[in-house]
């Protein structure tokens, strides 16, 4: 599967780790090019994945690139940036599944709402009620890796299984 994720933070590091070590496609997202600088090669994980490091497919702060030929979406943003990216995909036209790691309450319901406002159609759409990583950057290009949630709470609106079927 090729997922875009993001986020290039601890969270979204840590998901493109796993995502990665668990035979996907990862295209790493961010809009701030110093976050991604660092991973401009390869992303370095430490801890309980190991110590290694993997290539994502691709790496870019433009987010049609990202987006382009994925299979699902993963947010792995802090609730105060999901409104900018809920528009930037309205915008982009998402149909593929989108899920939100972590989300923040009413999180479906807010990207529900920015896709009504544009017009477009929302796409099957699940969030977790927490991230699922405990993740630390402590060195530019590397993400420590202390904690993957065994379990988390997770939500979908309806027709929104899809998404929460792949979120699980």
């Amino acid at each position: 599967m090729r997922v875009a994720v993001l986020g290039a933070g601890a969270g979204g590091a840590a998901a493109a780790v796993e995502l990665t070590l668990r035979g996907n496609a990862v295209r790493l997202w961010n809009r701030s090019p110093a976050t991604l600088e660092p991973f401009r090669e390869s992303v370095r994980y430490e801890g309980l994945l190991g110590s290694r490091e993997v290539r994502p497919e691709a790496i870019s702060t433009k987010l049609g690139e990202v987006l382009d030929g994925t299979d699902a979406v993963l947010v792995c943003l802090p609730a105060l940036a999901h409104e900018a990216v809920a528009e930037a995909l309205a915008v982009a036209g998402v149909s593929v599944p989108i899920v939100l790691n972590p989300g923040h309450t009413g999180g479906a319901l807010h990207f529900r709402r920015v896709f009504g406002d544009a017009g477009v159609a929302l796409p099957p759409l699940a969030e977790f009620s927490t991230l699922t990583y405990v993740a630390r950057k402590y060195a530019p290009g590397t993400v420590t890796i202390s904690g993957v949630a065994g379990r988390v709470r997770a939500a979908a609106l309806p027709d929104g299984d899809e998404a929460l079927s792949l979120a699980l």
